[in-house]
Parts: C-alpha cells; sequence; structure tokens
C-alpha cells in the first residue's frame, strides 16, 4: 500500500511539473502563458484574467487531490483494522476503490484544463 501511495505522489509531481515555455511566456500554474513588459504591467487584462482563473482551478484540483489521498488513507484504515468484520471491510474497500477513481478523474482534469489553457495562450499569442 505504502509503494502504490509513493508512485502516486511520484506521477502526481511529473504530471503537475513546470514545463519548459518558450521565450517571452513563463510558466504559471504548469502551463506557459506570456511574460508581462519589462515595466512588470500586464498590457492585456484577459491574460490576467485567465491566470488568476488557471491558479484557482489549480488550487481546487489541489485540494480535491489532497481530499481524495486523504480518503485514500482512511479507506485503508477501514480495510486493515475491520477486526474480522465484513461490515466494515466492505465500506472500506468501497471507500478506497471511489477514491482512487476520484483521484484518477482528479488527475485528468488536471491535464483536460492544461491542454485547454495552452491551446487557448498559443490561439490568443497567433502562435501555432
Amino acid at each position: 500500500m505504502g509503494i502504490w501511495i509513493l508512485s502516486i505522489s511520484f506521477m502526481m509531481h511529473s504530471a503537475f511539473a513546470a514545463p519548459t515555455c518558450p521565450s517571452g511566456t513563463s510558466a504559471v500554474g504548469g502551463t506557459c502563458l506570456p511574460s508581462s513588459d519589462p515595466s512588470g504591467v500586464t498590457t492585456n487584462t484577459s491574460e490576467d484574467l485567465s491566470t488568476i482563473v488557471l491558479q484557482v482551478v489549480n488550487i481546487a484540483l489541489g485540494f480535491a487531490a489532497l481530499f481524495a489521498i486523504a480518503a485514500i488513507i482512511y479507506g485503508g484504515f477501514l480495510y486493515i483494522f475491520d477486526g474480522g468484520n465484513a461490515k466494515m471491510s466492505e465500506k472500506g474497500k468501497k471507500v478506497l476503490i471511489n477514491a482512487a477513481i476520484g483521484l484518477v478523474i482528479i488527475i485528468l482534469s488536471y491535464t483536460i484544463v492544461a491542454v485547454v489553457s495552452n491551446t487557448v495562450t498559443q490561439i490568443g499569442s497567433g502562435s501555432s
């Protein structure tokens, strides 16, 4: 069980790793967004809004992932410490399965958000 959680954490680390961005852009929330001008002021407010929305979505997905991992740990405790009670063992299995499905959905959601954000950013900047 510990090795499985460790492998999930490595997968999440590589999934949430910052991309290598081309010049004129910087990594924000796992995607490449246009950099601001030298004065530090971004000239387009839609870039600011998209950055804020992307950060909020990433934070929400991070909390959801933490909740799913906590549910996996809780389900593991229920399953391991069932004390011979078949009902508790079944409940632990259900919690583990549902939490694992939820974690997969969260990781896929993060991937979809990153791909869509990156595509919209590239379309908005005119590059292909």
